[in-house]
C-alpha cells in the first residue's frame, strides 16, 4: 500500500525511480507515498523518476494526493519526471500540482 511505500522511500536514498503504474493506489497511498518521496528528498535521495500512470487515484481522495504531490514539486530538486497520466485527476486536483510547479525548474516531462 502507498503507506508501506512512503515508508521504504523516505529511508531508501539511492532509489533513483519507481514505476507504479497500473497498481490501484488509492489517493490517499499516493499522498502516504508522496510524503515518503518528500522526506527522501530532504535527506538527499536521488529519486528522479516515478511513473504513476494508469492507477485512477482520481477517484479516492484525490485532492490530499494532490497536495502531498504539490509539496514534493515545490520542493524537490531531483524529481526530473512524473507521469500521472490516466488517473482522472479533476480540476481542482490538476490545480493544486500546477501551484507545485510554478517554481519548479527540475521537471522535464
Amino acid at each position: 500500500d502507498g503507506m508501506a511505500l512512503g515508508n521504504m522511500i523516505a529511508s531508501h536514498t539511492h532509489i533513483t525511480r519507481l514505476a507504479l503504474n497500473s497498481n490501484f493506489l488509492t489517493g490517499q497511498g499516493v499522498a502516504s507515498l508522496f510524503r515518503g518521496v518528500l522526506e527522501n528528498s530532504k535527506e538527499g535521495g536521488q529519486l528522479a523518476d516515478i511513473d504513476l500512470a494508469w492507477n485512477g487515484f482520481g477517484n479516492s481522495n484525490a485532492l490530499g494526493a494532490a497536495v502531498a504531490i504539490s509539496k514534493v514539486l515545490a520542493e524537490s530538486a531531483t524529481l526530473y519526471h512524473l507521469d500521472l497520466s490516466y488517473n482522472g485527476l479533476d480540476a481542482a486536483s490538476c490545480a493544486t500540482i500546477g501551484e507545485g510547479l510554478k517554481d519548479n525548474h527540475y521537471l522535464y516531462g
